[in-house]
């Protein structure tokens, strides 16, 4: 999840509890999941369940931090001999404020990232304008993003359902 500036409280209380349905609604389906917490801004890392909770930070938002990141955990734990690709699950969680020279920087690891996974889904928390950002268009290059944008309550309920229709019955 994104942790820079512009996560103001209430974009980091819908990324919190989009996090928290979304894990109780997998726990009632799987018997054996690991969940891995990332936060980025300027930097990314893996993190606690609790540190994942915490407020933002002060710096600017560069995603392809956050996609290096997970790309380079999904290697170092040797996930593709470990368990099958449809089993790996990334959530990208973000206002959309992205720097936008990182744009294409992000365009060119989606297609290493889509090699190690099932689904990447994108929720953009962007409660005050209409009109997408420059990350959610990016992110449109992709086949195996699912992208939504949050703006009010219902929003949270058609993102999760959107998602969890893609799971085996």
């Amino acid at each position: 999840m994104d942790d820079s500036g512009s996560m103001g409280s209430l974009e980091r209380k819908v990324g919190n509890n989009f996090s928290l349905w979304t894990q109780n609604i997998l726990k009632s389906i799987y018997s054996n999941i690991e969940f891995t917490y990332m936060l980025f801004n300027t930097t990314a890392r893996v993190v606690s369940k609790e540190e994942f909770k915490h407020d933002s930070t002060p710096s600017g938002t560069i995603v392809s931090f956050a996609l290096k990141e997970v790309i380079k955990f999904i290697d170092d734990y040797n996930y593709a001999n470990n368990y099958k690709k449809t089993d790996i699950y990334v959530f990208l969680i973000s206002d959309g404020d992205n720097l936008s020279t990182d744009n294409d920087r992000c365009k060119n690891l989606l297609p290493v990232l889509e090699q190690k996974v099932k689904v990447i889904d994108y929720l953009e928390i962007n409660l005050y304008y209409d009109k997408r950002s420059s990350l959610y268009d990016t992110l449109f290059s992709s086949k195996k993003f699912l992208k939504y944008k949050y703006k009010k309550d219902d929003d949270m309920y058609n993102f999760i359902r959107s998602f969890f229709r893609l799971l085996p019955n």
